[in-house]
């Protein structure tokens, strides 16, 4: 039942008005408040009053304590009597008054009726008790009753006995408490007052707010809550900076406004600059309480919205011609790019990738790859999809698709895409036709592993060359020692013959081989990197291999045969790029050592370095990390022969540890591994070409 009272009595309250339920609230506050206050005013006075009667008799009991010694001493009743009856008459408040000596015999008393014997155990002290009070009952009413011992040097000689009326106490405190309920009745009737004018002041107020909410709701952002007609800060100061922005500003007030230009404002955001223009005489002239503050701010609000509407007009046109741009650039992008949302429905696609489909762009988008491709490449898709959902990271690889009647090569990236809050809301995928490039990587290998056959044949020829020159003048020489015909002869004659079918197969190794002369002149050593780079950088840059150069300029010449030096920085930027696969970066720079007068490349990767157990064999013939069909192990054993050749040194450090002054820390990769070359420089020899090592003038 009282639940039910209380929801309706809320219901009915919520439907009041503003004003109603403040001037309600305010003098239902202002009532609990006065009667609360009245109590406990009353409760205090009334005890306070009791307590100053009290305090007042038990003063009055040990003055006359004092005066009664000497009469009692001298057996004087006459004078007991006086000063009992005068300090009874001079004091309303007693009721009545007597002395008892220390036999409890009454020496004297105010009694007109007789003295009621009752009283004189009604009240006793104890040992060195100075008084006590004690509530008695009399028959008629409640008399406070005060004992005060009679003392003489700690040795009582009598007792004095006073009473106070309870009743007259009473009576006393009751004129007080109602005059204090007056007082409060009084108070709150103002208050109920002032409340109802209040109420009515602040709810006009909110009313124009509200007014002005109101219109803004419907469109109108010209709406103004702040409608009182005071002086601005240009009128104030007679000011007439059109560059301030207060100036002619109608609406907000100066110190909401960053940038003004008075002498006096600080320069910041509102909240920098608002101390000072506490002090300022116009904010004394033209600021208000809270809600007027708050009309400001709804003005200014307004103010503000109406601005950002426009700027955000604005930002959509700017948007949707930048959506025109990026999707004009996704189309003209030879790439196939799609997206798909994580239930692997294609939401974005450009024209590459409907035209490797065979599609249009609403054949299409919101299906999944089940929807638009055979099984087969649907499923690795799905795969593919499901891993990048799972691991949150990018994947990349190379697959066969058929296209065309033909047998193409990809180059596939599926990355996810995160948003602002760190969600996974997509995939992005991204192919590239490497169809070419896979090819020209097939001949490069197929050329690359013929040179280094060509190499070692090379290498077995000149070593098979000597010695079996060697067997076959001994031959030749032993043949004249033996008649023609006989055994010895004959098989002389027959170690002749083979010897020379081994000298042809050498020939033919060299023939193979297709080994040449060193042809060395004047070089520049940028240039060459530079030529070098200029035809791997593409190749490199599709698997997302970044070449960041930092050549030293006004470097001396070097002497060194131009095919050579570029199959060495060939085949360290090719083991740079195996060791890195993608997404990765190559450092190459170049400077002089002053000291040794030695120009000095370097060639570091950001890939997995060299593992320790094979520091000591890298340069090794035939010695290779690679898988089988990878790579020979030559590339570096020829590497560093041509070097030695050229009189140089190579190094390596895995990882890199070593900065050159010309170097910079930020070309430095933190794991992977550093190629250091040292070829000598020598700025006083003439430009001529050099054939293995003796001037062409010789040949």
């Amino acid at each position: 039942m009282f639940k039910k009272v209380t929801e309706r009595a809320n219901h009915y309250f919520k439907q009041l008005s503003f004003r109603t339920k403040l001037t309600i609230s305010i003098i239902v506050i202002l009532l609990a408040f006065g009667i609360t206050l009245s109590f406990l005013i009353g409760k205090f006075a009334s005890r306070s009053m009791l307590e100053e009667k009290q305090a007042k008799a038990v003063s009055l009991s040990v003055m006359l304590a004092s005066r009664a010694i000497e009469p009692i001493l001298s057996y004087d009743f006459l004078s007991l009597k006086n000063l009992t009856d005068e300090t009874f008459r001079l004091n309303k408040d007693i009721s009545y008054a007597f002395i008892l000596n220390r036999d409890l015999e009454v020496l004297v008393h105010t009694f007109n009726e007789g003295f009621p014997l009752g009283l004189i155990e009604a009240n006793t002290t104890k040992y060195k008790e100075p008084y006590k009070i004690q509530l008695i009952y009399t028959g008629t009413e409640l008399i406070y009753d005060i004992a005060t011992p009679i003392l003489i040097s700690d040795r009582s000689i009598g007792t004095i006995r006073l009473g106070i009326s309870h009743k007259e106490a009473e009576i006393v405190v009751d004129r007080l408490r109602w005059t204090i309920y007056f007082i409060i009745a009084l108070g709150i009737a103002t208050g109920a007052l002032s409340a109802a004018w209040l109420s009515k002041t602040v709810t006009q107020r909110i009313k124009t707010l509200h007014n002005a909410a109101r219109e803004v709701i419907k469109g109108n952002l010209d709406a103004h809550a702040n409608q009182e007609a005071l002086p601005h800060c240009w009128q104030i100061k007679e000011c007439t900076n059109r560059d301030c922005p207060a100036f002619k500003d109608e609406i907000r007030k100066c110190w909401y406004l960053a940038g003004t230009k008075c002498p006096e404002c600080r320069e910041g955001i509102i909240w920098d600059k608002f101390d000072r223009c506490q002090q300022c005489n116009v904010y004394k002239k033209n600021a208000g309480d809270e809600i007027q503050e708050l009309a400001d701010f709804f003005d200014i609000m307004v103010f503000t919205l109406k601005d950002r509407i426009d700027t955000l007009s604005k930002t959509e046109e700017d948007l949707q011609q930048q959506k025109e741009l990026l999707r004009m650039i996704l189309d003209v992008i030879p790439d196939y790019v799609s997206l798909q949302d994580l239930s692997m429905r294609y939401i974005a696609v450009n024209k590459s990738f409907c035209a490797l489909l065979g599609k249009k762009e609403e054949d299409i988008l919101y299906k999944t790859d089940s929807d638009i491709m055979p099984p087969e490449q649907s499923n690795k898709n799905t795969s593919d999809n499901q891993l990048v959902i799972k691991t949150a990271t990018k994947i990349s690889g190379e697959f066969q698709m058929s296209y065309n009647d033909s047998i193409r090569w990809f180059h596939i990236v599926r990355m996810p895409v995160i948003n602002t809050r760190g969600e996974m809301t997509g995939i992005l995928c991204s192919s590239r036709d490497i169809t070419e490039i896979r090819e020209i990587h097939d001949r490069l290998a197929k050329a690359q592993h013929m040179e280094s056959i060509g190499q070692l044949a090379a290498g077995v020829a000149h070593e098979i060359n000597t010695p079996l020159g060697i067997i076959l003048g001994h031959t030749q020489l032993m043949l004249e020692d033996f008649p023609k015909g006989t055994e010895p002869h004959d098989n002389l004659l027959t170690i002749e013959k083979y010897t020379r079918v081994c000298k042809k197969i050498v020939s033919d190794l060299l023939h193979f081989s297709r080994h040449t002369e060193s042809i060395k002149k004047i070089l520049s050593i940028n240039e060459l990197i530079e030529q070098v780079i200029s035809v791997i950088e593409h190749t490199y840059s599709i698997n997302r291999i970044a070449i960041r150069k930092s050549f030293s300029k006004n470097l001396p010449p070097i002497y060194g045969d131009t095919d050579k030096l570029e199959q060495v920085f060939m085949n360290l930027f090719r083991n740079a790029f195996d060791a890195i696969g993608s997404d990765g970066t190559i450092w190459v720079s170049t400077g002089l050592d002053k000291t040794h007068n030695m120009v000095v490349a370097t060639i570091a990767d950001s890939g997995c370095g060299i593992n320790p157990k094979n520091r000591d064999r890298i340069f090794n013939p035939f010695f290779s990390t690679k898988s089988v069909g990878k790579g020979t192990g030559l590339g570096l054993s020829v590497t560093l022969g041509i070097i030695n050749d050229h009189k140089g040194s190579i190094e390596f450090e895995s990882p890199p540890t070593t900065v050159f002054p010309w170097m910079d820390k930020k070309d430095m990769p933190e794991k992977g591994t550093m190629f250091i070359i040292k070829l000598p420089s020598d700025t006083e020899n003439p430009q001529k070409e050099v054939r293995d090592g003796k001037d062409s003038s010789s040949r």
